[in-house]
This record gives C-alpha cells, sequence and structure tokens, in this order.
C-alpha cells in the first residue's frame, strides 16, 4: 500500500473517532470525504515531488551540484569487442583475397574512397579498430591510396619490406655534438608539417619512403645554421637507420 494511501486511512479513522466527541460533527459524510480526497491529493502530491527531488540528488555530484557528464568513449571503439586485437601488426605487408573496398572510416557507414582488385599489394599504418562486427586496419596501397579495410579479405604477404625503420636527429656546433631542439619544417610519408619543434635524439618504428628536414630556426646560442648533412633529404629502408646531422657555427 502506497504511503499516501496509508495517510488516507489514517486520517479516516480519526475523523470516525472523534465525531461522537462533536468534532466534525456538522460536517456531512459527502463534506468529510471530499476533505479526505483534497489531503489524499497533496499528500500524493508530496509524495511525487519526494521522488523527483532523490532523482535529482542521485544524479548530481556532491562537489558541484551539476549533472555528472559520462565519460568520453572512442567513437570507433565497439564496447561489446573492446579486447579485439586482429591477426596483423603495424607495417606489416598484405594484400587483399577478394575486391575490398578501401573507407575513409573504420565502419560499414565510412565513405568508400575506392574499390581494390584482389592481390593489390599494401601495408599496415595503423588500427586494429572493431565496428560493426569487423576489425579494421589502416592500410596504404598502390598510387598513393590510404584507407580502412576489413581484416577478413586481407592476408599476410612479404612485398614491400615495410618494417620500420628509425631516424636520428643530431646536430653540432663548430664540430662538437650539441643537444637541444630548434625549429625544422618536415615531410615523411604521410605527414607534413611547415614549422615544428624537433628534439635532438632517436625516432624509431617510422614508416620506410623519403624524409626531408628544412632547418627554420632555433638551435645553439650564439650560432648560426649552415647544412644538413649527408643530405636534408633522406629515402628511410626497412629496418634501416637514416641520420640527419643539422651543423651549425659560432658567431664570430
Amino acid at each position: 500500500m502506497s504511503a499516501h494511501k496509508k495517510f488516507f486511512l489514517a486520517v479516516f479513522f480519526l475523523m470516525i473517532a472523534l465525531t461522537p466527541f462533536g468534532v466534525f460533527a456538522d460536517a456531512t459524510t459527502d463534506t468529510i470525504l471530499q476533505l479526505l480526497q483534497e489531503i489524499a491529493d497533496l499528500q500524493a502530491q508530496l509524495d511525487q515531488l519526494t521522488k523527483q527531488i532523490g532523482f535529482y540528488n542521485s544524479g548530481t555530484s556532491t562537489t558541484t551540484g551539476t549533472s555528472t557528464p559520462p565519460a568520453p568513449q572512442n567513437p570507433f571503439i565497439s564496447q561489446s569487442a573492446p579486447g579485439a586485437r586482429g591477426k596483423f601488426s603495424l607495417y606489416d605487408e598484405v594484400k587483399t583475397e577478394s575486391t575490398l573496398n578501401v573507407r575513409r572510416e573504420p565502419s560499414l557507414s565510412g565513405a568508400v574512397i575506392q574499390r581494390v582488385a584482389a592481390g593489390t599489394p599494401g601495408g599496415i599504418l595503423g588500427g586494429p579498430v572493431y565496428r560493426d562486427g569487423y576489425i579494421w586496419w589502416n592500410v596504404t596501397y598502390p598510387n598513393s591510396l590510404t584507407g580502412w579495410s576489413a581484416e577478413n579479405w586481407l592476408t599476410r604477404a612479404e612485398l614491400f619490406g615495410l618494417a620500420p625503420g628509425t631516424v636520428k636527429i643530431r646536430a653540432a656546433v663548430d664540430g662538437s655534438p650539441w643537444s637541444g631542439s630548434f625549429v625544422v619544417a618536415f615531410s615523411y610519408p604521410n605527414e607534413f608539417s611547415d614549422s615544428s619543434l624537433i628534439a635532438t635524439g632517436n625516432y624509431p618504428g617510422l614508416p620506410p619512403g623519403e624524409y626531408t628536414f628544412t632547418y627554420k630556426s632555433g638551435g645553439p646560442k650564439g650560432a648560426v645554421f649552415r647544412d644538413v648533412t649527408p643530405d636534408s633529404v633522406q629515402t628511410l629502408t626497412a629496418s634501416s637507420t637514416r641520420t640527419f646531422m643539422f651543423n651549425f657555427v659560432s658567431q664570430p
């Protein structure tokens, strides 16, 4: 029995008990019932208000008093299979087993950039992402085509030698090693920046391809930039290392 019904009955029996003593003696039965109904309606409204207050309190922060937003989620990762790993690794060489869509996003709703024929070679550049019941990989195909393809129609292959390599950034002042950072413009496969702060050090796990570094500003105090040796443009091959030496000379 609800709280307001219990309250209604309690008041009703109280009025009956008090009637012989002259309380409500002038009231008719209809008047008493109407009064009881109004009291019950007020009690029901109070119950509803109490529930609403309890609901809002349960959904608010105790420190700010505002609703706590849900934690952000990656829209490309399905919560139904968060542990999907796939059968490939970064920079694996693959080929298509049948005609396959290349999409802009890892999803069946992603726009199709192009369809590639069976046997088309490719290299894994990103992923895996699980969505719409498939594991997706970001694949680079011939003719600078890059997009997302479903794993089901890809197989491992030995085609390009896409094992990652290492780029070393070094600097020297008057031939002596110097460590620090400076601003360069650079480009390498699928990446470009016309102004980026880079520090001396080793950068492993980079995709094979042509790398270009151009000095912009910064570097050793009291020195001016001279050149990059052995060359500002170098080709990184599979499992190889390329060193870009930025040479500075002291100002007279």
